[in-house]
């Protein structure tokens, strides 16, 4: 019976040593996994850095070029006003004058009889 037991014993450290092992190892994989995955991460956000900084400079550039390229309404609004006031005053100077000329061709064409 001593040697049975001893020999139980024997064969449940083997199966605890075994499975330490195996757990060790399972461990020791997922440890590696994990530098992987840190080092990929790592690279994945540099990567999404440069990139943001690429899209924010480009959009720079084009907010630099889209004011020389574009006119926002409110300017166009504002200049086409004043443009369209500009417009009427030589409108109305024409028109004064054409009446001044008209007035003076009246005077003329009265006096002469």
């Amino acid at each position: 019976m001593l040697e049975e037991l001893l020999s139980q014993d024997w064969l449940l450290r083997a199966l605890v040593t075994a499975l330490g092992a195996v757990i060790w190892w399972y461990l020791s994989s997922l440890r590696g996994d994990l530098k992987e995955y840190r080092r990929e991460i790592k690279e994945f956000k540099d990567d999404a850095g440069r990139e943001i900084k690429e899209v924010r400079d480009d959009l720079s550039q084009y907010k630099l070029s889209a004011a020389k390229a574009f006119v926002l309404k409110e300017d166009f609004i504002r200049n086409f006003s004043i443009l369209d006031g500009q417009i009427e005053k030589v409108y109305d100077a024409v028109m004064d004058t054409k009446n001044d000329i008209a007035g003076i061709m009246r005077r003329i064409g009265k006096e002469e009889p």
